[in-house]
């Protein structure tokens, strides 16, 4: 008996696309580009913990990295978005598993608003389900 085709209009057979997965594309395309900021924000993540800390930010980090780079460098157009800071840190907890509790995460607000921008309801649980496909890319660029 041949398979039935799906139906193509159905939303069964496909998954609508999120802001978390716009965000979590030009996270790792920039990334990619800029491979030397996930060394300075490890570089930064490691000093702050060899100071004795057992928590900090990861945006704190981001603003160092920034003051870093137009201190020493001339690159009027170095760029870092703000929507990076939650993912080099979620990066830096699947590449230094042991210190997975310096940066605290919360559940991405973004997996809940659909791409096309309608508004949501923000949702400040713990980090959920859906982190488990966005590990599995952040791993992949820790190849």
């Amino acid at each position: 008996m041949p398979e039935e085709e799906p139906d193509l209009f159905s939303y069964r057979y496909q998954r609508l696309m999120t802001q978390a997965d716009i965000l979590t594309q030009r996270f790792c395309v920039y990334h990619r580009n800029n491979p030397g900021i996930y060394v300075m924000f490890k570089r930064f993540a490691f000093e702050a913990i060899q100071s004795g800390l057992d928590h900090y930010s990861a945006a704190g980090i981001i603003e160092r990295i920034r003051w870093e780079v137009a201190i020493q460098t001339v690159d009027e157009n170095f760029k870092i978005s703000n929507d990076h800071r939650a993912l080099y840190a979620r990066l830096f907890h699947l590449d230094e598993p042991q210190h997975s509790e310096f940066f605290h995460l919360r559940k991405r607000r973004s997996v809940e608003c659909p791409a096309s921008g309608q508004q949501y309801k923000p949702n400040l649980e713990e980090p959920g389900e859906e982190d488990v496909q966005l590990n599995q890319t952040l791993r992949e660029l820790l190849r």
